[in-house]
């Protein structure tokens, strides 16, 4: 590793954070606590102009860590898109505020990336834990592949993402290629989406790459971050209509985002239509839901016609025929009571 050891870390962390004071100061010694020589990485908080304690916390480690405070809250794709900016690193990891790290993570991708230099896309599998940190589960490995090497590895992982199939993990467990020509054009297209603010950032930016021929994806198969499911985040659940309106609400900006992108990257046109499909079914529910009002019979009828997975159009066509009897409101409320988990895992967790 010596060799390395020069003017420019191999790694730029960015933990993004906003109202996230219980958890924040974890996540950030979870990074400055790794195996891996801190002369090999700098670590970048960014705070989106948090209304609680959080950026208070993020201060106290104001000695290792480089800070960006936003003046107003701008989402959190814009908030990646301004820590990518400033970032030195030849790679760069992403870690929301909530999450953790295993300690031998970036050791880990260092001996990955050196054993196959022209990667430029890594992810890995996680553990899931509660709001305490207590561990409930491991994400499910991914689907079997032969032994190709890293070549059927990458396309493999890359049709994962343009499919929209969701077994590879994101989030937490993304590390890039800091390759300007490439994020410089990320980020002029991000700042041209109608809604940035309201647009989940780790699909876009995975499905930027995985679109580009250029690209090439890698995966270590061990559960090297944790990811904390809370009330607060999108995964913790949606049981009230507020929740459920802004998670439906990124959720169709997201699905925007990748649309343009598949057309804009000229991606065959079998991902185009998935796509297309994903944004349909976004749009059916989040309008349902913003305007308070029972979904049209036509749409009941749209769904079962997208080319989308037949457990997803089940889930959503039994979310919206609840939606058609009792209204959105009420809905909701019954949701909360038989406490059934009615978040949007259509390929965004």
């Amino acid at each position: 590793m010596d060799e390395t050891k020069n003017t420019r870390p191999f790694f730029s962390v960015i933990i993004t954070c906003f109202n996230l004071q219980q958890y924040i100061a974890d996540s950030i010694q979870s990074v400055l606590s790794q195996d891996l020589d801190q002369s090999f990485y700098e670590t970048i908080v960014v705070d989106d102009a948090s209304t609680d304690a959080s950026l208070q916390v993020i201060h106290s480690f104001s000695d290792r860590i480089k800070i960006v405070s936003n003046p107003t809250n701008v989402g959190v794709l814009s908030t990646l898109c301004a820590a990518i900016r400033i970032s030195s690193g030849r790679f760069i990891c992403t870690l929301d505020g909530d999450d953790t790290w295993n300690p031998a993570k970036l050791t880990n991708l260092f001996d990955y990336i050196t054993a196959n230099p022209y990667v430029t896309f890594v992810t890995h599998s996680c553990c899931f834990t509660d709001a305490y940190g207590s561990q409930t589960r491991v994400n499910a490995p991914l689907p079997s592949h032969s032994n190709g090497g890293i070549r059927e590895l990458s396309e493999m992982l890359k049709e994962d993402i343009l499919s929209r199939r969701g077994f590879t993990w994101l989030g937490s467990a993304m590390t890039f290629a800091n390759k300007p020509e490439v994020l410089n054009d990320f980020i002029k297209f991000s700042t041209s989406l109608p809604f940035p603010c309201y647009t989940y950032q780790d699909w876009p930016l995975a499905y930027w790459f995985a679109s580009l021929e250029c690209s090439l994806f890698g995966y270590i198969d061990k559960p090297l971050m944790n990811y904390r499911v809370h009330p607060s985040n999108h995964s913790g659940g949606s049981q009230t209509l507020a929740k459920a309106r802004a998670t439906w609400l990124k959720s169709y900006n997201t699905s925007l985002a990748l649309y343009l992108i598949s057309h804009l990257h000229k991606t065959p046109c079998k991902y185009q239509r998935i796509t297309m499909s994903y944004l349909a079914l976004h749009h059916i529910v989040s309008s349902c839901l913003s305007r308070g009002v029972r979904p049209p019979l036509s749409s009941l009828l749209v769904i079962p016609l997208l080319p989308l997975p037949l457990k997803l159009k089940v889930k959503e066509l039994s979310r919206l025929s609840l939606i058609s009897l009792f209204g959105p409101s009420a809905c909701y409320r019954i949701l909360s009571h038989l406490s059934i988990p009615n978040t949007n895992d259509s390929a965004f967790l």
